[in-house]
């Protein structure tokens, strides 16, 4: 019996590249070298990525490239924190995984928008046969973000009244759907009536339509469902000027997790509406201090691909385009008419 020969390793491989930060026309296609992997590290082909919000602010220059240096011989400037894929060649002294294996990658080094990239072994974690391709990259980093929310900052959700601001976005759904699932109620904010119709399907119990007006309208809800107490935790992916305005849905000894700024910088906040009176919590976790050290990535995805494998969690993909069109996917992004997440393939 004779076994198949392992693919061959090109010598390029196609990445979107950004040379100065601007719009999404600022991403470039182009052909770099490959170079085989050193001693720890491995060769994976990708075959999914995901599109997040954070590639935006590194593409636009509101967060700096530089700040999470490149692997050596990686270009610098290539967006993306999110993909999965198979692996093609591991170097010296790497027995945790071989060619063939399926391999998932979230957070730091950048680099996900490329056909082909070399990652440190530690930054990698398996990936479940049983999960497609396009379902796992939507929901990788999403789904380790509302992880971290969830059991980094010790939440308890089961008979809680939740309120998610950004309730249809990729973290938000899974949210939605992660806190129904733990015994929440849930209020959602959303933007349009095909948002909504998402937050109800995830699990949410009320939803609100609107802009300016949203959280006016989400108050009324917050006094309707919990007899004026105010509910117990606000997730807020959207963040700007609004954002004063949460406090005064929470009732005393409740917290606020921010977690996106959608609409813009968070204002300062006056220290003195969270307490002593209120006895309000905030909190700003971040996702990258979340997975930074292995174990508590492998605690993410573990819980993350067992949901998803059992069931609990079904991520919503809102669209699957080629690699050389994520100026597309981004501007769709920006447009905020995206319900779920992105998908990117490398081009056929």
């Amino acid at each position: 019996m004779t076994t198949a020969a392992p693919p061959p390793i090109p010598s390029e491989t196609l990445v979107m590249r950004v040379d100065r930060p601007g719009g999404p026309e600022a991403m470039v296609p182009a052909m770099v070298p490959l170079r085989r992997p050193g001693p720890g590290e491995v060769l994976m082909a990708t075959r999914a990525i995901g599109v997040n919000h954070l590639d935006l602010y590194y593409r636009d220059g509101t967060l700096p490239f530089d700040a999470i240096p490149a692997p050596a011989g990686a270009p610098a400037h290539v967006p993306g924190l999110a993909s999965v894929g198979e692996v093609l060649a591991v170097g010296a002294g790497v027995d945790r995984f071989g060619p063939g294996d399926r391999v998932a990658h979230a957070g730091p080094p950048h680099g996900a928008y490329a056909a082909h990239r070399v990652l440190p072994v530690g930054r990698l974690v398996r990936f479940p046969h049983m999960i497609p391709w396009d379902v796992g990259a939507a929901a990788l980093l999403p789904g380790i973000a509302v992880h971290m929310m969830v059991y980094g900052l010790g939440l308890r959700l089961d008979g809680r009244t939740v309120l998610v601001r950004g309730a249809a976005g990729g973290v938000g759904l899974i949210l939605v759907r992660w806190a129904s699932a733990m015994g929440a109620r849930v209020i959602a904010i959303v933007g349009t009536q095909a948002k909504a119709e998402a937050a109800r399907e995830a699990g949410a119990e009320h939803v609100v339509i609107g802009g300016s007006a949203a959280i006016a309208d989400a108050g009324r809800a917050v006094l309707d469902m919990t007899g004026g107490a105010g509910v117990h935790l606000v997730f807020d992916a959207i963040g700007g000027a609004n954002f004063t305005r949460l406090p005064a849905l929470v009732r005393p000894f409740g917290r606020i997790v921010s977690f996106g700024q959608v609409a813009g910088p968070i204002p300062p906040l006056d220290v003195g509406v969270l307490g002593p009176q209120r006895s309000l919590g905030l909190d700003r976790p971040g996702v990258f201090a979340h997975i930074d050290d292995r174990e508590r990535l492998r605690e993410a995805t573990s819980a993350l691909f067992t949901a998803l494998v059992e069931g609990l969690l079904s991520p919503t993909v809102a669209g699957v385009l080629p690699l050389r069109r994520a100026a597309d996917a981004h501007r769709r992004l920006e447009a905020r008419d995206v319900i779920g997440s992105l998908v990117l393939v490398p081009d056929a």
